[in-house]
């Protein structure tokens, strides 16, 4: 097979990475014009997740990654129409990367993702909670006085006392986000042996630095996914 393309189309940005014959990758980026990355490696094999409704007409005849492309793991959800088929394509990236372990793929993004994929290849589905942005913004849409904020107003300072509005927010926010985080890999270590934890998303690697366990970090984990299902289709 020569080179493959594969786009990840989600809320807020577009990512593409560019793959080789031999599987390394030539390039990757976001923010990019799908007719523009295509036009740099014409001939390509172009395959793509997204999450929106409509899709980029130049995509039109190209690969549409679904379940049935999904070859080495067993999908144990009950409504394969509804699984978001960029949580799909990272937990086939950590089946490709990390093999027959037991994975908690968390993909930190607009959403925060947990998905939950075991070393004998069962996916048994995950959870979905706020990404970090997403609980700053609430707090100022649905409150008449919070400001806005963000983590990089915070300058990684997290105290759990604020002491004032802006620290208190960071602190119920930052802190909040760090706790559900780590408990949910406090449960997922306590119940699977020889398991591994990997972080994706636009937050993963802010995500990381306050996290108490070990961690693989893995941005490109999607196109991966994606790379492994065009290579089994």
């Amino acid at each position: 097979m020569g080179s493959v393309i594969t786009f990840d189309i989600g809320n807020t940005r577009t990512k593409f990475a560019v793959f080789g014959a031999d599987g390394t990758i030539l390039d990757a980026g976001a923010d990019c014009k799908i007719v523009d990355v295509m036009n740099r490696f014409d001939g390509s094999k172009v395959i793509y997740s997204s999450v929106l409704a409509e899709i980029d007409a130049h995509l039109a005849d190209k690969i549409d990654f679904s379940v049935s492309l999904c070859r080495d793991i067993e999908i144990l959800v009950r409504n394969t129409e509804t699984l978001g088929k960029d949580r799909l394509a990272a937990v086939m990236g950590a089946r490709f990367l990390f093999g027959c372990k037991n994975c908690l793929v968390i993909d930190a993004g607009t959403c925060i993702t947990y998905d939950y994929l075991l070393d004998n290849g069962d996916y048994l589905g995950g959870a979905i909670s706020m990404g970090i942005g997403m609980r700053y913004k609430a707090l100022n849409a649905f409150t008449s006085k919070l400001p806005s904020l963000n983590t990089d107003e915070a300058l990684d300072n997290f105290d759990d006392v604020g002491k004032e509005t802006e620290g208190a927010i960071h602190s119920g926010v930052a802190n909040g986000f760090f706790d559900e985080v780590n408990a949910r890999i406090d449960r997922f270590r306590a119940k699977y042996d020889h398991s591994i934890v990997i972080f994706t998303g636009g937050d993963a690697k802010f995500l990381a630095k306050h996290i108490k366990y070990e961690i693989f970090v893995e941005p490109l984990l999607v196109h991966y996914g994606l790379y492994h299902a065009i290579q089994t289709a």
